[in-house]
């Protein structure tokens, strides 16, 4: 394949979501997979040093996660499949507050076993 730029494929089209972002809108994208990719991750690399330091922050991110969404925080794409079409904006967070309410209870589950 040959594109005006050179050898290749031509580029593919951005994502629907980051067009909306990239006009200023609001977006929800679940990072959870990816968090989960880099906990895993972490905690495998933890097994091999055996850096229990290493391996209690990777389960606490997860504990995290998990709490975070039991507890009613979730993106739109969560919510959706529990609302269903009744889902209303007050049933789900945008991408930033979403990252902002991980942080906060991961915050403080680290602080409380500090």
């Amino acid at each position: 394949c040959a594109s005006p730029r050179g050898p290749g494929p031509p580029p593919a089209p951005p994502p629907r979501h980051y067009r909306v972002h990239q006009k200023g809108g609001e977006t929800s994208t679940n990072p959870i997979a990816s968090i989960f990719a880099w906990s895993r991750g972490l905690a495998h690399r933890a097994k091999l040093d055996g850096n229990e330091r290493l391996a209690g922050f990777a389960a606490a991110l997860e504990a995290a996660v998990i709490g975070t969404v039991e507890a009613g925080f979730m993106t739109k794409d969560l919510a959706l499949l529990i609302h269903g079409k009744a889902m209303e904006r007050t049933h789900w967070l945008n991408s930033f507050e979403f990252l902002d309410k991980l942080a906060e209870r991961l915050t403080e589950s680290l602080v409380a076993s500090a």
